[in-house]
């Protein structure tokens, strides 16, 4: 009994330790900008019509929408880091014609920001990118994916895709298992079967 009390405090320990060097996430965040309908996040759709031309469609209410000014870095789509596992952001394309984004990667290109980094993420926890609509750099992996975000924003960039006016995105903020405290559970695996069999051992015994 003393030993699995041992071990106990042991992970405990080592739990804390995890977390003292980690951000408030404790995790990796990850943002999916998919189409609904094709591997999206489950069919949330926006309350415009999808209705194709050259002016700008009206911006339905809640939903987040932009025009082909994205294809700057300056004037990318934002996402608030506070959507982290709370949710669906709607992003509505309302327009200005249609953007043709080649996949060998020339502009113009699709750039989106997450915005309102708390600075305890910051320097920590690596930032990724996906997405169902654009090719980017293979598999749908957003360019500038894989980077630790140093300020309270982090920019992606998305091409090999189409989008056209009327268009809707889904895009969700989650956070992915960091590989250290991943292997510090599978770690813990071992000694805790270990202690279970010396004291199942003893209560025979």
């Amino acid at each position: 009994m003393k030993l699995t009390k041992v071990l106990c405090i042991a992970a405990l320990v080592a739990m804390s330790a995890a977390v003292a060097n980690a951000g408030s996430v404790l995790n990796d965040p990850k943002l999916v900008v998919n189409k609904p309908g094709i591997g999206g996040t489950g069919g949330v759709t926006s309350n415009a019509l999808g209705i194709h031309s050259n002016a700008l469609l009206p911006c339905p209410p809640g939903d987040v929408c932009f025009t082909n000014k994205v294809t700057n870095p300056l004037t990318p789509i934002m996402v608030n880091f506070s959507l982290l596992d709370s949710g669906t952001e709607v992003l509505f394309y309302q327009g200005n014609g249609t953007i043709n984004s080649p996949s060998n990667g020339n502009n113009p290109r699709i750039w989106i920001e997450i915005v309102g980094i708390p600075l305890a993420d910051q320097g920590t926890e690596l930032f990724n990118c996906t997405s169902n609509v654009f090719t980017s750099l293979g598999l749908g992996v957003c360019g500038g994916s894989n980077t630790v975000a140093t300020s309270s924003t982090i920019e992606f960039n998305m091409f090999g895709g189409t989008l056209t006016p009327g268009e809707v995105l889904d895009a969700t903020l989650t956070s992915t298992p960091e590989a250290s405290t991943v292997l510090l559970f599978l770690a813990l695996i071992p000694a805790v079967f270990f202690a279970t069999k010396r004291w199942n051992a003893r209560q025979t015994a």
